[in-house]
């Protein structure tokens, strides 16, 4: 009952949160912050790459960019010449995100590409790195806002929002709860929208 009690009081301190903006309105893409009204038609939750082999094995060694751009160019200049202005990757952290291909392809295409932060625990944390579970949800909104302040990386390609899943018991599991707990620590700080 504690535990259902403390998840209901989590989900309404989400929605308060919500109302609460930090940062100045706009929209973080792959090549720097556009306003809300130039992103036109736009894919909300879409993937260029995902890499299923789990958090501690994936990262751009696993990739030939040239090979990815190669096959996705066609079908974004394709949903471009239908009239798409934004395309949303929601490839999370550890998963196969490379904000650096979506970077090229923001620049060979003029989209406007958003990257997130965040982490994906679903599928029993497989695609979470072992070194997130050491940490408190404080500590994971931490390294979420510092990509957002300083981009991620080296390479200063900057979060535009929170990617998080969680699987779908009725029970939070204690690593699920501090995903969900950083992704609102982050938003609030941020402001940037979480996707989940």
């Amino acid at each position: 009952m504690k535990t259902v009690f403390r998840t209901i009081l989590l989900m309404i301190f989400l929605l308060a949160s919500a109302c609460v903006r930090r940062e100045p309105a706009g929209v973080i893409t792959v090549r720097g912050p556009i306003s809300p009204e130039s992103m036109g038609t736009t894919l909300v939750h879409e993937h260029i790459l995902v890499d299923f082999i789990g958090a501690d094995s994936t990262g751009p060694q696993r990739w030939n960019r040239e090979e990815v751009i190669e096959k996705a160019l066609p079908f974004m200049e394709e949903a471009m010449f239908l009239g798409l202005q934004t395309f949303v990757d929601a490839t999370p952290p550890w998963l196969g995100r490379d904000p650096e291909l979506l970077r090229m392809l923001a620049g060979m295409t003029g989209l406007n590409i958003l990257t997130p932060t965040g982490l994906y625990g679903s599928f029993g944390n497989r695609y979470v790195p072992r070194a997130a579970s050491g940490l408190s949800a404080e500590e994971l909104a931490t390294g979420w806002i510092a990509e957002y302040r300083n981009g991620i990386g080296e390479t200063g390609i900057r979060p535009g929002f929170i990617k998080i899943a969680v699987d779908t018991a009725a029970i939070l599991s204690p690593m699920h709860e501090k995903i969900v707990r950083a992704a609102a620590i982050t938003h609030l700080s941020t402001g940037m929208v979480i996707m989940s």
